[in-house]
């Protein structure tokens, strides 16, 4: 027998032996690893990871305070209201979640079809209010905290119907949420005293002679406060709280804890004015959702 004819039964007797063994397949690759080729496009066959979104869309005005955890992401709330009251409030607050301090604010109002922004600083941005032929209002605040633990309050005040959108990407998480419908947004026209006389001759503002006008505002839990004046001639709008203290506008108080928190009670604006414009006083009575247990766990373990 030749040495080629043995060496070819030797080779027909392992190959089927080699291909009964119990070794197991390899393993499939990662279609989001990057490949060998340095030409080949890394996310042609990944889908990126789902966003964080949560949706809340209302027939009413109100707000939301969420507790989320962040590795340094940008997320964004997006606010649309349809058809655009009048008056319309956007606010949005971020506070520390150990702490409670008060860390970025932002707000918009709509004065005629135009939108004011009063303030987008340090880890937020607030875009303007985008007007759209179906007459709906809209604002995207865009938020870049550092890594940490937040609480989010977004509040929205006015007559339609809401949608409130919370979007980030995976390293954001939605841990808790509050929400209520506590909200206002007040203009001259809803405070009221003795010899009060307002002309409308058509749009927003008034023609106006308010010698002492009044207006009250009941805080169940903590109040978030807005106010100025827009008015040609002479304005003076102040907020007196439960403890009698009186406080000037232009105003602004967000604080959630320490002396410039408003706590609960009755409080009285205060209107004397005589001129041509208007004034926005805004805010929300709201509360921030009990610290999820993770954290909790995270601080005592």
């Amino acid at each position: 027998m030749s040495k080629a004819w043995i060496a070819f039964v030797a080779a027909a007797l392992v190959l089927p032996l080699s291909a009964a063994t119990d070794d197991p397949p390899p393993e499939a690759s990662d279609p989001c690893e990057p490949e060998a080729d340095p030409l080949s496009d890394p996310h042609e066959e990944c889908e990126p990871p789902p966003p964080t979104r949560e949706e809340r869309s209302d027939q009413e005005q109100g707000w939301v305070a969420w507790a989320l955890e962040t590795e340094g992401a940008t997320f964004w709330l997006n606010r649309t209201v349809s058809p655009a009251p009048w008056p319309l409030h956007f606010g949005v607050a971020l506070y520390n979640a150990s702490t409670l301090a008060l860390l970025d604010w932002g707000t918009l109002q709509n004065f005629g079809g135009q939108g004011l922004r009063v303030r987008a600083g340090g880890s937020m941005v607030i875009d303007t209010f985008v007007a759209r032929q179906d007459e709906s209002f809209g604002a995207i605040t865009t938020l870049k905290p550092p890594s940490g633990r937040y609480f989010v309050v977004a509040w929205s005040a006015g007559d339609g119907q809401w949608s409130h959108v919370l979007e980030g990407h995976d390293r954001i998480r939605l841990l808790a949420r509050e929400e209520g419908s506590r909200v206002f947004s007040h203009t001259s026209k809803d405070f009221h005293g003795p010899a009060t006389v307002q002309a409308w001759p058509g749009g927003p503002g008034s023609v106006q002679a308010i010698p002492d006008g009044s207006l009250a505002i009941e805080a169940r839990d903590t109040l978030l406060l807005f106010g100025f004046s827009r008015v040609l001639g002479f304005s003076r709008l102040s907020v007196v709280s439960p403890g009698g203290s009186e406080q000037a506008c232009p105003c602004l108080r967000f604080e959630m804890t320490g002396a410039g928190a408003l706590g609960p009670g009755a409080y009285t604006a205060r209107l004397a004015s005589a001129g041509v414009g208007d004034l926005n006083l805004a805010g929300a009575d709201v509360r921030l959702p009990p610290p999820p247990a993770r954290w909790n766990q995270l601080e005592n373990p």
